[in-house]
């Protein structure tokens, strides 16, 4: 690892600066380390039960099965609020 910083460009040319916002990075000195992530286990893991197994690549479980076909579902229409109406007596 080089303790230069490496330096960022976009497809125009154009310099990007990397952000290493807090509390997910520590920076000492000019150097940033990571506080908060996933290990690759987890990535992993994530990544299985939604990307890979969409592409075909990992078989969805049964509770995936049902979440996928729960998830795809049209929308519940929610009850309308009537108005409410005071009655005075005389």
């Amino acid at each position: 690892m080089s303790s230069e910083a490496e330096e960022i460009f976009d497809p125009e040319g154009r310099e990007l600066t990397p952000l290493y916002p807090a509390p997910y990075y520590k920076k000492v000195g000019n150097r940033c380390i990571p506080v908060y992530g996933n290990y690759v286990e987890e990535l992993f893991a994530l990544k299985n039960t939604a990307v890979l197994t969409h592409m075909g690549i990992f078989k969805a479980s049964a509770l995936q099965e049902e979440d996928l076909v729960e998830s795809n579902q049209p929308p519940q229409p929610r009850p309308q609020k009537l108005p409410i109406f005071s009655v005075k007596s005389y």
